[in-house]
């Protein structure tokens, strides 16, 4: 399977006033798929998405591939956000395609409207160029076939694999700028025109990850 994969997501919608670590314990929560869990690791709540497969075979009743692995997998807390900034750790644990041994993507979905209409940015720190990038998911469908995404400007940075990075999303207006590490590594205008939506992580095609240290700071 190409490394472009069609992409799911884990959608994790937070929200908060102040720029502090996100209190797992102390919010509502929701989600959708029995791969979710929470675990303190060295102190630190961490939001775990593992066992992510990818079923290609075939579904007898439909003749569709089965889509276990696909579609939104979402984790939700909080209120709808406008302009904000949204910080977290996340780590790339694994990729589970056997033939794409520099997959894995996750990072940010960005004022989601539901589970198949939200702006996101992906990380992809099996690759070691062009490994940062913007694309919209407008009714599920995330065209990374298209000349847009594959034309449009990316992001460089070095990426660990299998180790925690710190990123950072400041979305305002229809600007969104990505930081890694607190380096600025690009800047891209949304192109879903999304005015206000729930913020939240974001996870792709049989990729296992983990979020820890969650901080939203609502901007004026």
């Amino acid at each position: 399977m190409k490394k472009s994969a069609i992409a799911i997501c884990l959608i994790i919608m937070v929200s908060n006033t102040l720029a502090q670590n996100f209190n797992l314990d102390e919010v509502e929560t929701r989600n959708n798929s029995d791969l979710f869990r929470i675990e303190t690791i060295d102190n630190e709540k961490t939001i775990i998405l593992e066992g992510n497969k990818f079923d290609s075979s075939i579904d007898p009743f439909t003749g569709m591939e089965k889509s276990n692995s696909r579609g939104a997998k979402v984790f939700l807390v909080g209120e709808v956000q406008t302009d904000y900034v949204m910080s977290t750790e996340m780590r790339l644990i694994k990729n589970n395609l056997e033939d794409c041994n520099d997959c894995g993507w996750l990072g940010f979905a960005i004022r989601t409207q539901d589970f198949d209409n939200f702006e996101c940015v992906w990380f992809m720190p099996g690759m070691s160029k062009d490994n940062v990038a913007y694309i919209p998911f407008a009714h599920g469908i995330a065209p990374y076939w298209g000349e847009g995404y594959i034309k449009s400007e990316k992001g460089t940075v070095k990426l660990p694999q299998n180790d925690w990075f710190k990123t950072t999303v400041v979305v305002k207006g229809n600007n969104i700028s990505i930081y890694v590490n607190s380096e600025l590594v690009l800047k891209k205008k949304a192109s879903y025109y999304l005015t206000s939506g729930y913020a939240g992580l974001f996870v792709g095609t049989a990729t296992d990850a983990a979020f820890r240290k969650i901080s939203i700071e609502k901007l004026e």
